[in-house]
């Protein structure tokens, strides 16, 4: 029979699956890489988030160490699910790509024709990709876009990042090493070392598989979701990862409401994570990894966190899985200036959490912090 859970119960196995409670005592460390291959693939749209959302799963490490491990090629960004950028192991991305690239791409055929590109534009940038970035090169994307323009491809406007998007999905480049503020496009078969080819369910079941692993407790919708798989693909996913799961990685369903979910059975059997305050970054997979984000944010401030749901999502304070208020950033020559924005009166233990918590952001940009409330409190 399966466990009824309650949402404390569920966000605190959240926050365990997602890395982001602290680690046992006596337990091995966590790679930058560990991260990103446990994570499957991470909402990666805002560079500077992006880095700090691997880096907060990551005990002690710094901006620098996750930059390093982009420019070794230990980890990449891609649009491979839902069109949107993501951080991911660059040994599973070909796979996501042979699942999601060509349904996504079709997807966004009438506003490709709207910006007058077809299958001959698409072809000829392809061309100059492989020109330009053969051999190892690397470049920002307005000087790709200005090769693009030089060879009489039109890249303006909205033009030049639907190629870049489309040549992603179809496997030809990925985003790199980065460079200053930017990361750099790179030939994904020149950057990205050849896997073993693998069959459709093989690989559709090792992607719901690690999803359930990381994202625990999931829903079937979830994971149709996440991916933008049919859910007719989602459930035949989860029924093959239910099967392949060994000791050490096997499912277990769990109730929540009238939904049945999976999460690693591991997991489920450990210890309760204690209360954690987290400062999160916009764009995190513990708010954006699931369809039904009821658990975690109460509907009354969703508006909050994405203000006239125009999708982007400000940074959270999060207390025990659950999004209690936002907070913002203001760089001066002195540090960081971090103004909380709890939606109500945090409790001492929280506010001294959320004091924690951008304590360790301040170390992993190597940046002073200065708590606005904290300084304005008499």
């Amino acid at each position: 029979m399966p466990v009824t859970l309650t949402r404390s119960q569920l966000l605190r196995l959240r926050l365990a699956s997602q890395l982001l409670t602290r680690p046992a005592a006596g337990s091995p460390g966590r790679t930058v890489a560990d991260v990103v291959r446990w994570m499957s693939a991470m909402q990666g749209q805002d560079l500077p988030g992006a880095l700090w959302s691997v880096g907060v799963r990551t005990p002690g490490s710094r901006e620098e160490h996750v930059v390093a491990a982009f420019d070794r090629g230990e980890i990449v960004r891609s649009w491979p699910l839902r069109g949107t950028l993501h951080v991911l192991p660059p040994e599973e991305l070909r796979g996501i790509l042979s699942l999601t690239g060509a349904r996504t791409i079709a997807s966004a055929a009438r506003r490709e024709r709207e910006l007058g590109l077809d299958e001959s534009i698409v072809e000829a940038a392809r061309s100059v990709a492989h020109e330009v970035l053969g051999g190892g090169r690397a470049l920002r994307r307005d000087a790709l876009f200005a090769e693009f323009e030089s060879r009489g491809i039109r890249a303006g406007a909205q033009v030049g990042y639907h190629l870049l998007w489309n040549l992603s999905l179809s496997g030809t480049v990925v985003l790199g090493p980065i460079e200053g503020t930017e990361q750099l496009v790179v030939l994904l078969e020149e950057w990205v070392p050849p896997a073993p080819e693998r069959d459709a369910d093989e690989v559709l079941g090792s992607l719901a598989h690690r999803y359930v692993l990381s994202h625990g407790p999931v829903t079937v919708a979830d994971l149709a979701w996440w991916t933008k798989l049919p859910l007719t693909r989602a459930r035949r996913g989860l029924e093959i990862a239910r099967k392949r799961g060994r000791a050490g990685d096997a499912l277990a369903e769990v109730r929540y409401g009238d939904a049945s979910l999976w999460l690693s059975a591991a997991t489920l059997e450990a210890a309760a994570p204690s209360v954690t305050t987290l400062a999160l970054p916009g764009f995190d997979e513990l708010l954006l990894g699931y369809a039904d984000r009821g658990a975690q944010l109460d509907e009354v401030h969703a508006q909050r966190v994405v203000p006239g749901n125009n999708g982007m999502f400000r940074p959270t304070i999060v207390v025990g899985g659950r999004v209690r208020g936002t907070w913002t950033k203001k760089r001066s020559a002195r540090g960081l200036t971090i103004t909380p924005e709890p939606f109500e009166p945090l409790s001492p233990r929280a506010l001294g959490g959320f004091e924690r918590a951008i304590a360790g952001y301040g170390r992993f940009l190597g940046t002073p912090i200065r708590n606005a409330a904290a300084a304005a409190a008499p």
